[in-house]
Parts: structure tokens; C-alpha cells; sequence
């Protein structure tokens, strides 16, 4: 959402304090403690709905630093299989983490150019309650698929005498693949006789 903010901030004029705030900013005591005191006074005098959202981001700035600290080492164990001890190859997976962030940078710029005709066209509320349908679907997508991948654990492979002829699931016992000939048959209703149907996968 940078270019968006920084498109809004070169169309939109900035406003002059009033004579008031000037001569209060002019005459307030300088230093750290005047910083604090500000930001004492600001979060008093802020609405209620900001409070909170500054609930909410204190829990999102941490689930950030969480992922800058650990994504490159989860990239390198869950799918380069590599630990930081082989230094070439996790390399390579911390290269395709910051790509992979390079990557999620750029989609966000280009969504939010996009964005800025839809939301001059519809109005913003539109477009946010929208956006915020979009994530909710997205979130509950996400949801049942990490149930059906728990769920996942406690299911387990058939027996060899339960395993079917027709559609084999790799049951207990021996997995190799074989490769054999199927022959399809045909009756007087459908054609000429029977033709073969090449090659099939059959996993034992």
C-alpha cells in the first residue's frame, strides 16, 4: 500500500495548524519527557475504536516479527529439507524466502494502484467491506483445510485384504509400481470387438 499512500499524500493539501496549537507547540518544554507526555496525551484523547485496533496491531507486530525471524529457517527445513548448518544450501533457501517477499511486495503495490479506480469509482466503504468478505472467505478456507489436515493423522492406510482390485490405495505390504496391459472389452451394442487401452499404473 506504499504508492497508494504516497499518490493520496501528493494529492492532498496539507492543513495549517490553528494559531492555538502554534503557540502551545512554541511555548511546550522539549526532551524525552515532553515525547512521552504527548504520547500520554494522544492515546487519552484517541476514539475508542482506535484503542481497539492498537489491541489488534500488538498482536500483528509480533506475529510479524515472528515471521521475519524464523521464515527463511521454516522455508529451508519444510521444503529445501536443509538446516543452517549446510550453509550453501540454506543460502539458496534464504535467497528464495526474500524472493518469495520481493514477490508479495510487488503484488501488493500492483493490487493497490488497482484498487485506487475501484475505491474513487465505489467509495471506499464499499471496497473495504469487500476486501474485509474476501479475507473472512480466505481465512475459513484456510481454517478447514488445516481441520482436514489434522484430521488427516488419524486416518491410515488399508490392509492388503481390504485394499480393492479396481482402484488400489497402497495398502500394507508391497508398493511397487507395476505397469501392465489392459485390454477394455466391448459388447455388440457399442462396436467391434475388443481394443487395447495401453498402459496403466497399478500401485501393489
Amino acid at each position: 500500500m506504499g504508492p497508494a499512500r504516497g499518490v493520496a499524500m501528493a494529492r492532498t493539501s496539507e492543513l495549517t495548524p490553528p494559531a492555538w496549537e502554534l503557540e502551545e507547540i512554541a511555548n511546550s518544554k522539549g526532551g524525552p519527557g515532553a515525547v512521552f507526555r504527548d504520547l500520554g496525551d494522544a492515546v487519552k484523547t484517541m476514539p475508542a475504536a482506535m484503542h481497539k485496533l492498537g489491541f489488534v496491531f500488538v498482536f500483528q507486530w509480533y506475529a510479524m516479527f515472528i515471521y521475519w525471524q524464523f521464515v527463511s529457517l521454516s522455508v529451508g527445513e519444510s521444503v529445501f529439507g536443509v538446516t543452517p548448518d549446510q550453509k550453501e544450501a540454506f543460502q539458496q533457501a534464504a535467497g528464495w524466502s526474500g524472493l518469495m517477499n520481493a514477490s508479495y511486495n510487488a503484488v501488493t503495490m500492483i493490487v493497490a494502484l488497482i484498487m485506487l479506480p475501484i475505491v474513487v469509482k465505489l467509495g471506499g466503504r464499499i471496497v473495504h467491506a469487500a476486501s474485509l468478505k474476501a479475507t473472512n472467505a480466505m481465512l475459513l478456507a484456510g481454517a478447514l483445510f488445516l481441520v482436514a489436515a489434522v484430521a488427516m493423522l488419524w486416518v491410515k492406510a488399508p490392509s492388503q485384504t481390504d485394499d480393492s482390485e479396481i482402484v488400489p490405495l497402497g495398502g500394507s505390504g508391497d508398493h511397487a509400481s507395476q505397469v501392465y496391459d489392459r485390454v477394455v472389452g466391448s459388447d455388440d451394442s457399442y462396436g467391434r470387438s475388443a481394443r487395447p487401452a495401453g498402459h496403466g499404473l497399478c500401485l501393489r
